[in-house]
């Protein structure tokens, strides 16, 4: 059964339908929830440093995605 699973689920949950629509859809709620808690403190990091962290690792221009996140 595992095997299955395996072959269409990955380890993250990515689907093997994963498309684009699915990565600016995640996109959009992990940037969004980090945009709107930038001065909160979570986990001994603040929302924009865990923002700026996203962007660096996705290597997405932190300015143009905020802009388009928080008009």
């Amino acid at each position: 059964m595992s095997d299955v699973v395996d072959k269409y689920i990955s380890k993250s949950g990515r689907t093997a339908d994963y498309d684009r629509s699915a990565f600016t859809d995640d996109l959009m709620t992990a940037g969004l929830f980090l945009v709107w808690a930038e001065e909160e403190y979570f986990g001994r990091t603040t929302g924009k440093d865990a923002f700026n962290a996203m962007c660096r690792m996705l290597d997405i221009d932190p300015i143009g995605l905020r802009k388009a996140l928080k008009p």
